[in-house]
Formats: C-alpha cells, sequence, structure tokens
C-alpha cells in the first residue's frame, strides 16, 4: 500500500491509553508508540521508524499533543487528542496532516 493511500486509511479504532500510575498525563513515548503501531499495522513506513511527541499529554478532555514523523522524506504532523478520561484511562483520537501529495486520515486507536 503506498505511503498516502495508507495514510488516509490511518486509524480505524477507538484508543484507549492508562495514564501513567496516579498521574493525570500519558507519557510522551506512549503516545507516540501507540501511533507508530497504528501506521505499521496500516502499512506505513515511517523513516527511522520514529514517532515523536515533545511532552507528555495532559489527561484531560480536549487537550492535544502535537507529534511528528516522516515517511517517504515527507514530514507529517500527527495531532493526539483525549477525547475520555475515566478513571486512569484515556481515550485518544488522533489525526495527521502533511505537505501536498501526502494525504491525511482521522480516527480513534485503541490501546
Amino acid at each position: 500500500m503506498s505511503a498516502p493511500r495508507a495514510l488516509a486509511a490511518l486509524v480505524a479504532a477507538a484508543g484507549l491509553l492508562a495514564a501513567a500510575g496516579c498521574s493525570s498525563s500519558v507519557p510522551r513515548d506512549q503516545v507516540a508508540s501507540t501511533i507508530a503501531t497504528q501506521l505499521g499495522g496500516q502499512g506505513v513506513a515511517i523513516d527511522a521508524g520514529t514517532v515523536t511527541c515533545p511532552a507528555d499529554l495532559a489527561a484531560e478532555v480536549g487537550r492535544t499533543l502535537r507529534c511528528e514523523f516522516t515517511t517517504g522524506g515527507q514530514p507529517v504532523d500527527a495531532v493526539a487528542a483525549v477525547s475520555a478520561v475515566d478513571g486512569g484511562t484515556v481515550k485518544l483520537r488522533h489525526h495527521h496532516r502533511g505537505p501536498a501529495g501526502v494525504a491525511g486520515g482521522a480516527g480513534e486507536d485503541r490501546r
């Protein structure tokens, strides 16, 4: 599957992440790993296999975190957003967008 096509198909499931311990955030590495896993499952080749997120994601509904990855040498932003919090479980939605020619997609991720 081509990268733009796979990117358009990215993320078809609902996303649940456990907030670290009793803290009120999801560690950036866990957010990045979740996005990378979903991209990989869609056949997207992430350059260097890395999604980077600059900070932890606050476990509050509506909070967002912009992460980045590259595919085919093209930079792509992946924005994770908290859609629900239930105790220590955080439900995430994420979408991505890239430069012209790199399709975007939207959806949720289950973790």
